[in-house]
């Protein structure tokens, strides 16, 4: 095993065998110094989950999506994107701006290979070429927008032809607390404009949500017929929690597990079936810890506790597995559990 540690940023398990389901050996994890320096290392799926940390640099803000065999990661404050090649020991392909100043958030692909991507700083959302390395159009969304201007567009999950955003709406002029009104935004990819969420009322709609702050990544549910979308409100504040939506209907199906329930925020989750789910939750004295819960509802058990704000997102591998990004002081790096006795596999962090 690589004698550094993952100084843990964020986790995302990425396919590197798009033709068979599983099919494949590593995970990748995104680190940050949290000022100049951001890492992209590659871990292996099983025991002795080796690591080859920092294969590749990013930014000191980024998120990564996996697509069509290629790791596209979204330099956030640097306003790039940049595309690693895991079959070239994650050399980087190609690396162009979206715009300074945008804050890009995240990127998504259409079924036919075409990406978008949302921006945070500024009411726009992109269509980019991946290949070319340009922005081939953008379409506004300062109509969705609370009184600042911006409706701060962030996640994104690709459902067929319809991208869902995330919306948070938060008053920048009140210490980034919610301005109400937070919603997940639809665009139709074929017809390439917004799709009304509420038709028969005046101006297009979103999916409102019956929490605020959309946090984490939103999730297929397991049926794949709806969203699992979590909030968090005000921080410290039990006001939020994980709730459905219903792709068909575009509507919310209200809070199916709660802030209260869950004994704080929740900072990332997945879901394993309709019964099992796993989550890091930040308290309200900002300790973060990872439980297991009832995504239909139920009681949630804590698996481990932080000593501070150190555990930051949560991963599945389709199978039995569960990676934890935990960044505690001196000892950071990823904790493997056993998806559905809960144990822990690792007696240090990768």
């Amino acid at each position: 095993m690589n004698s550094r540690r993952l100084p843990a940023g964020l986790i995302t398990v990425s396919l590197f065998a798009a033709a068979a389901a599983f099919a494949w050996d590593d995970f990748m994890v995104i680190t940050t110094d949290f000022a100049t320096y951001g890492g992209v290392s590659l871990v292996d799926r099983h025991d002795p989950w080796h690591a080859d940390v920092d294969a590749a640099t990013v930014s000191s803000d980024a998120v990564g999506r996996w697509h069509d065999g290629l790791y596209y990661v979204v330099n956030r404050g640097a306003a790039n994107i940049q595309v690693l090649d895991p079959a070239q020991g994650l050399a980087t392909l190609r690396q162009f701006s979206v715009g300074a100043g945008r804050n890009p958030q995240d990127i998504a692909f259409a079924p036919d290979g075409t990406a978008y991507v949302s921006c945070y700083d500024e009411a726009v959302f992109l269509q980019v070429d991946v290949v070319a390395g340009v922005v081939l159009d953008s379409w506004s969304t300062v109509a969705f927008a609370d009184a600042d201007g911006l409706p701060e567009t962030s996640w994104m999950q690709a459902v067929g032809g319809l991208i869902y955003l995330t919306s948070q709406r938060l008053d920048r002029n009140d210490w980034w607390n919610p301005a109400g009104g937070s919603r997940l935004l639809v665009f139709d990819t074929n017809a390439g404009d917004w799709l009304d969420a509420v038709p028969g009322t005046p101006g297009i709609d979103g999916i409102m949500l019956s929490g605020q702050d959309p946090w984490a990544m939103p999730r297929l549910s397991p049926d794949g017929a709806g969203l699992l979308v979590s909030t968090v409100g005000r921080w410290a504040v039990a006001d939020a929690g994980l709730e459905t939506i219903d792709l068909a209907a575009m509507q919310s199906g209200g809070l199916v597990v709660t802030e209260q329930e869950l004994g704080g925020e929740i900072l990332g989750f997945v879901v394993l079936d309709d019964t099992h789910g796993w989550c890091v939750v930040s308290d309200a004295s900002f300790v973060t810890h990872l439980k297991t819960f009832d995504p239909s509802g139920g009681a949630a058990a804590t698996v481990v506790s932080a000593g501070g704000y150190d555990f930051v997102d949560v991963a599945w591998d389709g199978e039995g597995l569960i990676y934890l990004c935990d960044r505690t002081y001196g000892a950071a790096g990823v904790r493997v559990f056993d998806a559905w006795s809960g144990g822990e596999l690792t007696t240090s962090p990768v």
